[in-house]
């Protein structure tokens, strides 16, 4: 597996996916870097396995410096990140919104990885609501609260599985439905082959991470 849950969680358990072409995507995050310390340092990974790739995100640094930037089959951009928990799927969404296209910010992390699961897709778009352009939000998950709890705003989206919200509440928004709310964006996010080439950018600021660590670290400290 690619995502949410894959082969190398807890990466890729939180991605963006922004829809501009990789190009595109690289000019707004040099202009969203103008107003940075410093700006990012870019590094062309070419046509590299998709996983070959999000390994060059390697170590996972809390607060992360690194995220991948990756082209897709169907003129989306995939951005992931070096968090150490997983992924901050929201921040790159403006990549997209401030251009006035769609994005997703799409969450899956498995009960069998953290005492915390939650599934959740939140789509973004010139029709949402402003500041944050938000057109339709749907999770379910164990947050601070400490128990199952499903949310749901904006207006349905035609491709959504409305009747399984109806489900007992862990089971109202999983995997499979995520990545059906995906592919009928044209998002085959858990594809290996709906991915191609990609860029590492590297926030080059002074400030330190707090947290380094390796995949198995950040597994054995998960909540």
């Amino acid at each position: 597996m690619v995502v949410f849950g894959g082969d190398l969680w807890p990466l890729g358990n939180a991605v963006a996916f922004v829809e501009l072409p990789l190009a595109d995507a690289v000019a707004a995050y040099r202009e969203w870097g103008k107003q940075w310390e410093s700006a990012p340092r870019f590094d062309d990974l070419g046509d590299a396995p998709i996983l070959d790739a999000m390994a060059r995100l390697l170590p996972l640094q809390e607060p992360y410096k690194r995220r991948l930037l990756v082209e897709t089959t169907a003129g989306w951009t995939a951005v992931f990140d070096n968090g150490r928990r997983g992924g901050d799927p929201f921040p790159p969404t403006y990549l997209a919104t401030s251009r006035g296209q769609r994005a997703v910010a799409a969450t899956h992390v498995p009960e069998s990885q953290t005492r915390f699961p939650a599934t959740q897709f939140h789509l973004f778009g010139p029709t949402g609501e402003p500041p944050l352009m938000y057109v339709r939000t749907v999770y379910v998950g164990i947050f601070d609260e400490g128990e199952w709890r499903f949310y749901a705003s904006g207006p349905v989206q035609p491709f959504e599985k409305v009747e399984a919200y109806r489900h007992r509440v862990g089971e109202r928004l999983t995997r499979e439905m995520l990545l059906d709310y995906l592919a009928a964006l044209g998002i085959r996010a858990d594809d290996p082959g709906f991915y191609a080439a990609s860029v590492l950018a590297t926030d080059t600021g002074t400030w330190i991470p707090s947290w380094t660590g390796t995949l198995d670290d950040a597994r054995t400290a998960a909540p």
